[in-house]
């Protein structure tokens, strides 16, 4: 399913579903739709499936795959939701990546439309270390930081390409109204102060840069 045709309250039909499985790039929402979506009776238990195969200090696999999959097999009528940057189910060994698309998971891609924005948002991440930024969080973000973020975020598209296929809804984070809107209320705008320097950077070099790879930027 595209999102073109997404029902109007996504987060609702999304919770309708028995179990769902979130293959997302960084910066996409991921993490607030997870949350959303879960259920108190998973946010409970001792099995963290927000990325359980991610360690977010090294970037590196944490958790036993062959652990998580076992408990997802035995236990799937307890959990509502899992979420895991397609680089993580890349990592994993074909068996593993096979028995986790066995699953009777709804599959969805979480991608973002708007590539300049993504880039920030990584960059701003990568520079203050924090996932979120007080509105008046003022920092300048330097081109090596920026080129850095944009290469994350082209790698990071590739590795969810692979999965177009296996989804069963395609979501942009633009596509999605989150309860109270929190996560969008903070316009990173307001927290680069030399964001017009880096958007004529991004016009002039890091689109003309990846253009032949065939991608559509800024949907």
């Amino acid at each position: 399913m595209d999102s073109t045709f997404l029902p109007l309250r996504i987060i609702d039909y999304l919770k309708s579903k028995p179990f769902v499985h979130i293959i997302s790039e960084p910066r996409t929402g991921s993490s607030s739709l997870y949350l959303q979506i879960c259920h108190n009776d998973q946010l409970d238990s001792n099995v963290d499936l927000n990325e359980p195969f991610e360690n977010f200090e090294t970037g590196e696999i944490d958790l036993d795959p062959d652990t998580v999959i076992s408990y997802l097999e035995n236990n799937l009528d307890k959990c509502k939701v899992m979420k895991n940057h397609a680089k993580s189910i890349s990592e994993l060994n074909y068996e593993q990546q096979k028995k986790i698309f066995n699953l009777p998971a709804f599959n969805v891609l979480l991608t973002r439309n708007n590539w300049f924005e993504q880039i920030c948002s990584l960059a701003l991440s990568k520079s203050t270390g924090m996932f979120a930024y007080p509105h008046d969080h003022r920092v300048e973000i330097n081109i090596t930081e920026f080129q850095l973020a944009a290469f994350s975020v082209f790698k990071a598209k590739y590795e969810s390409s692979k999965y177009i296929n296996s989804a069963d809804l395609i979501l942009s984070y633009e596509n999605i109204i989150f309860e109270n809107n929190n996560n969008k209320q903070n316009n990173k705008h307001h927290n680069i102060i030399n964001l017009d320097d880096l958007y004529k950077y991004y016009l002039k070099t890091i689109k003309q840069s990846y253009n032949f790879t065939g991608y559509i930027f800024d949907k």
